[in-house]
This record gives C-alpha cells, structure tokens and sequence, in this order.
C-alpha cells in the first residue's frame, strides 16, 4: 500500500506541475490553462494506476482478484485527486488571479445583459470571486476520482487476467 501512495503522491504532482507550466505559457482563454492541463496527465494516470495493481499483484503473489486491484487503483486516484485539487485551489487563490478575474468579468457581463440592478450584481460577483476558486478545485477532485475509478475498473479487469504475468515476473 505504500507504493499506491508514492504513486497518487507522483500522479498528483505531475498534474500540478503540468497546471503550473501551461500557466507560464500565455493562454487567451484561461479555462484553456485548466483543461489543458487536467487533460494532458491522464495518459500518467493510467501509467500509475496500472504500476499500483501490478505492485499490489506482485505483493500478492503473483494473483490478484478483482477488488484488490480496483481498491489499488482507486487509491491512486484519490490521492492525486486531493493532491491536484489542493495544488489547483492554492494556485487559483494565490498565484494566478487572472484566471479568476477573467471568469468574474465574464459572469458580470451576463448579469449586465440580463438588467440587474447594480447592487445585485456587485454583490454576486464578490460571491463568485470568494467561491470559484475552491469549487473549481472541487470539480477537478471529484472529476479525477471518477475517472480514476472508471479507469481502474477497466485496468482492474486486465491486471487479472494471466496474460500480464511478463510485467510482475519475479527472480
């Protein structure tokens, strides 16, 4: 079980750098930077949950069923789920403001086109403002775990079978 942490500790990291190098790159649409960034990693994903079964059949003996690999890869998942969402709240609130700002003023041109008074539009916006960083960084953690446990249903349905016993062989 350690290894399955190192290796949702490794995913969470690479996603959260990946986060942090697109954003140097100047992007006209910041929610470009966000989904670029989220959807570049998961090929690393599938590469450590994949690891994390193939370490936990290892440990087994050489057989694993179903929930055991299921649970390994989940595991991953999870902490980099928590791992990228921590890194992508703290980058929001603190390091890059423009994403948050562009996206308020987005919101504030919708409230104008649909005639609210001055005072209500003030007022939602600072709601938006105070709200969107920690419910984007809520959506990338339930986003990467529910992928992360589809993937390892699929990957738990291979890891199973005989035919990956040449990646697990021991000496």
């Amino acid at each position: 079980m350690k290894k399955t942490r190192q290796y949702g500790l490794y995913a969470g990291l690479i996603f959260s750098a990946s986060l942090f190098l697109l954003s140097i790159s100047k992007v006209d649409n910041p929610e470009s930077t966000l989904n670029y960034a989220f959807l570049s990693c998961f090929p690393f994903l599938i590469l450590f949950i994949l690891l994390a079964m193939l370490n936990r059949r290892k440990e087994m003996g050489n057989h694993i069923d179903f929930s055991e690999a299921f649970k390994a890869g989940l595991g991953v998942s999870a902490i980099a789920g928590v791992i990228y969402a921590l890194c992508n709240y703290l980058y929001l609130k603190l390091l890059n403001h423009s994403i948050i700002n562009t996206m308020s003023a987005l919101f504030r041109a919708d409230l104008v086109k649909q005639n609210k008074p001055n005072s209500y539009i003030t007022e939602r916006v600072q709601e938006y403002l105070d709200k969107l960083p920690f419910t984007i960084a809520t959506y990338r953690l339930v986003t990467l775990i529910f992928i992360g446990g589809i993937l390892s249903i699929i990957l738990a349905l291979i890891v199973k079978r005989k035919h990956i016993e040449a990646l697990t062989e021991t000496e």
